[in-house]
């Protein structure tokens, strides 16, 4: 008899661990899916952060790389045209910014980004890199223009201190407006 009552108390025992396990399951995979969202989210996260500081579109944490600096001081020169804001980014912030992939507290830079950084990302991935584009067009019009200071048509063979002084001769230009054609803006508007 006493082995009949045990073999009961068995069953509840095996079914008690049976939903347990199961629920075990069941959060271990919810705990993995989420993993696996946040991994993918961090991933595009690095994607669009590397290439809009003009460097390959990968997924993952990259420090500041020299070999693309001309198009970074456009895009960022683009920026600050587009926005009129007065949150710039420099290149120095971005050198700052990239220098590590955490934080002094040990956080992800990325998910702690300064708010000037954060705001030229979202503003590149949100129609930016095709005001940028355009931007080169307008800078190499400019330069056209005026054959006396510049014999060549791209900004891409300038020195960082002949590009940075070629986008304020631009920005201050008082007739900007006739070299911002390309092929998407006339006039400053997209057309």
């Amino acid at each position: 008899m006493e082995k009949r009552a045990f073999s009961k108390n068995g069953h509840k025992y095996i079914v008690i661990l049976l939903v347990i396990c199961l629920v075990s399951v069941c959060i271990y995979h919810n705990y993995n899916v989420k993993k696996e969202k946040e991994n993918a989210n961090l991933k595009k996260m690095y994607e669009q952060q590397n290439f809009a500081f003009c460097m390959d579109m990968e997924p993952y944490y990259k420090d500041f790389s020299e070999d693309h600096i001309q198009s970074l001081i456009e895009n960022l020169g683009a920026y600050e045209e587009d926005t009129q804001t007065t949150d710039i980014v420099t290149v120095e912030d971005v050198k700052n910014y990239l220098s590590s992939e955490y934080t002094k507290d040990k956080k992800l830079a990325i998910l702690n980004k300064p708010s000037n950084i954060g705001a030229y990302i979202d503003w590149f991935w949100h129609g930016g890199d095709r005001y940028a584009e355009e931007y080169r067009f307008w800078l190499s019009n400019y330069m056209e223009e005026h054959p006396d200071e510049y014999n060549y048509g791209s900004a891409t063979v300038l020195s960082e201190e002949e590009l940075y002084e070629l986008i304020d001769k631009f920005k201050n230009s008082p007739d900007k407006k006739k070299y911002e054609y390309s092929f998407g803006y006339k006039n400053g508007e997209f057309r």
